[in-house]
């Protein structure tokens, strides 16, 4: 769906990178070329933390609207990194991605709204930026997402079963 919504877009300027291993490449593929995007959708295996991480850096958008995400591990990592984020409301992404405010969020499946929450990010630069930052604190100096937060959590959710316990 997001190679659809990308190439339905108006800035033909516009370059989308697939980063990852997985057994869908040839489909993947086949649907860019279909699509008459193949020229702008770059599929990227074997990448090393240091090219993830400017990748990570550059884009305008991370774009996983993904229905299976049982945890939102790979956003958090996104907006670790300052990636404006989009993501389906689905799952684990719930747990993680709140639309507006650390990312936005869209129908699974809905290509039309892949494509305007594309269009809103590279369009608006306040709004890139305001993802950027919200994104970036829940992972950063006490945010909901920090180590420091998820020990303080567990020890809460530990003392309350041994409270119950005696």
């Amino acid at each position: 769906t997001v190679i659809e919504a990308f190439s339905m877009l108006e800035d033909d300027s516009l370059q989308y990178f697939i980063v990852g291993h997985g057994n869908d490449l040839s489909f993947l593929q086949l649907v860019a070329e279909r699509c008459g995007v193949n020229n702008r959708v770059h599929f990227m295996r074997g990448v090393g933390d240091s090219e993830l991480i400017s990748l990570y850096r550059q884009c305008e958008a991370f774009v996983l609207p993904s229905g299976k995400e049982g945890f939102g591990i790979v956003f958090l990592e996104a907006m670790f990194f300052g990636a404006p984020v989009i993501a389906a409301r689905e799952k684990g992404a719930m747990d993680v991605v709140q639309d507006g405010n650390t990312g936005l969020t869209v129908e699974f499946g809905d290509t039309i709204a892949i494509k305007g929450a594309i269009e809103r990010i590279v369009a608006d630069t306040e709004l890139r930026e305001h993802l950027r930052a919200n994104g970036r604190s829940t992972v950063v100096e006490g945010g909901p997402f920090t180590f420091s937060r998820f020990t303080r959590r567990c020890a809460e959710v530990f003392e309350m079963v041994d409270s119950t316990a005696g």
